[in-house]
């Protein structure tokens, strides 16, 4: 039989997409409480500059991580095949 469009390619189309929305959501999402640490003295001493390092840490893994998970679900989207038989198009 001739081959069909692999449905695993439109769902994780379909993922990729969302997944760049919350990337870009994710990525900015504590830039307001960093800047504000680094723009003006709103809070002072010891445990202000560890909670600020802290928190600047926290957003470079959230950018980190959720680059990751897009990088996992563009790889995986190479991977796949854009088609395949009738019968493995119907395998879950």
């Amino acid at each position: 039989m001739a081959p069909v469009p692999n449905p695993r390619r439109a769902e994780l189309q379909q993922l990729i997409a969302q997944a760049r929305a919350h990337v870009d959501r994710l990525e900015t999402a504590l830039d307001p409480a960093c800047n504000q640490f680094a723009g003006q003295a709103i809070w002072v001493g010891r445990t202000a500059q560890g909670f600020a390092r802290e928190l600047a840490g926290h957003r470079t893994r959230v950018r980190a991580v959720a680059r990751a998970v897009l990088a996992t679900l563009e790889e995986e989207m190479r991977r796949t095949p854009s088609e395949v038989s009738p019968g493995e198009a119907k395998s879950p």
